[in-house]
């Protein structure tokens, strides 16, 4: 986790996140609250960042609040049919690897932790019975015992005693739990849930509620993606799209969510390029830390979520080493990074006819595409390298672009246009010594190619 650059300036919902989690451990009283992000808006990201800084298995003599968190990644155990087996696996599991639980855990007692299995457990489940007035070990124990009970008797036969069992098995679960919230307050964090088939996912909300519903102290952080949640939920129960079957679906989810915190896809923030420092290490960029180098990816990527973002990256570095063939210049980055940037936006575009003349041309629909700040920014840079003089060649005015990375950027997008004449003009450009860049259009060409067939 320390690893991991918060690119998309995420430090103040998760501070927000503390805070709030905070107020509502103070009041005594537990809920269910979501993060409700869509798909790839980096909810995964936000909740571990949330749960290291809060303090997983803080040390009870420390000052200030004190929690123990559990993380519930729905996805990873949703090969337990029953959910709430699921939650209890997923707790039990965490307890046993976490030997540190608490760092003054005598010297003894960890080693055989780590080497004694069953027997590190034991010791483990009593030195929390001592602390916090139960055995959790021994509970979750108890719990796959119970589990295999129930697997061993014929459905069929016995369906009345294995509900029976079931229901034993989760009312101890819950009273064992209001037993360790009575010390300090528990955070169950669930993550994953949108990963999920839409049936089991309805399962966990309902799982959940019924354990933790009625127990005070008992916190839930659940990150959802609320608009497929909304259509899981009509499937389901085949509502329709009226008001009043709208109104009973959003009813039936606030049984299990008392209130919701969004996530957006967040500002890109100066630590872009740390994230994607291997990527950098295939261009020279050392003499090129300039404010457009910096402000670029915030600029062109504003609005697009971490997993797109990451994805988009990633097939650009691709593209870069299948294309320019070893190619480090700063200009050729600048180009990939525009021509990806445009790309996520409309994959359709074959033609950047319009972008190389936006600053004497409109084009309402793409502006309206490509999203009306992106837009201004794209006309800037391209304005900013073309507009300060004309060359005539011929009975023909060029507009002479800057011999900057940029201005050979712009080029090379010229260059998908028109191919380059031996005047060294192209699409309305010229630019001093074109034919040095023979070999990077070659690249942009091939770029372009292979982007056709990728996307």
């Amino acid at each position: 986790m320390n690893s991991k650059i918060d690119i998309l300036n995420r430090q103040p919902l998760v501070d927000r996140l503390i805070d709030l989690v905070r107020l509502i451990a103070d009041s005594g009283r537990g809920c269910t609250f979501s993060l409700d992000g869509k798909w790839g808006s980096g909810k995964s990201f936000v909740l571990e960042m949330f749960e290291n800084q809060l303090g997983l298995f803080q040390d009870p003599d420390a000052a200030g609040d004190r929690y123990v968190i559990f993380h519930y990644n729905c996805w990873q155990y949703d090969f337990y049919e029953e959910p709430a087996l699921a939650i209890v696996a997923a707790i039990r599991n965490q307890i046993a690897e976490h030997t540190s639980l608490f760092p003054q855990l005598p010297m003894p007692i960890r080693t055989a932790l780590e080497t004694a299995g069953d027997v590190g457990k034991e010791l483990l489940g009593s030195f929390m019975e001592t602390r916090l007035g139960c055995n959790p070990i021994a509970l979750m124990e108890k719990a796959y015992d119970q589990k295999s009970k129930i697997e061993k008797k014929n459905a069929d036969e016995n369906e009345f005693d294995t509900y029976y069992k079931f229901k034993e098995m989760l009312d101890l679960t819950k009273e064992q739990l209001t037993k360790m919230a009575a010390d300090k307050p528990i955070i169950l964090v669930v993550d994953e849930l949108d990963r999920c088939m839409p049936d089991y996912a309805i399962k966990v909300l309902e799982r959940l509620h019924h354990f933790f519903d009625e127990n005070n102290k008992i916190i839930v952080l659940l990150a959802v993606d609320r608009e497929q949640l909304d259509r899981t939920v009509h499937q389901i129960f085949g509502a329709g799209d009226s008001e009043k079957e709208n109104q009973m679906c959003a009813a039936y989810l606030r049984k299990f969510i008392n209130f919701s915190v969004s996530l957006d896809t967040g500002t890109i923030a100066k630590g872009f390029w740390e994230r994607y420092a291997h990527i950098l290490s295939s261009y020279d960029v050392s003499k090129d830390r300039t404010e457009l180098f910096l402000d670029m990816p915030i600029s062109l990527f504003a609005g697009i979520d971490a997993r797109t973002q990451e994805r988009v990256m990633e097939r650009m570095i691709t593209l870069h080493k299948l294309s320019f063939k070893g190619c480090t210049s700063v200009a050729v980055l600048y180009f990939e990074l525009i021509y990806q940037a445009i790309m996520v936006r409309d994959p359709t575009l074959d033609s950047f006819a319009w972008f190389i003349r936006m600053g004497s041309q409109e084009n309402k629909y793409l502006r309206n595409v490509i999203g009306q700040q992106v837009w201004e920014y794209l006309k800037e840079l391209v304005m900013s390298v073309s507009e300060r003089s004309v060359r005539i060649i011929g009975n023909t005015s060029y507009k002479v672009l800057e011999e900057t990375p940029l201005g050979i950027a712009v080029w090379l997008f010229a260059s998908l246009v028109e191919k380059p004449t031996a005047r060294g003009t192209c699409a309305g450009f010229t630019i001093t010594g074109a034919s040095q860049y023979d070999s990077f259009i070659d690249g942009a060409q091939r770029y372009h190619q292979l982007m056709k067939l990728i996307r």
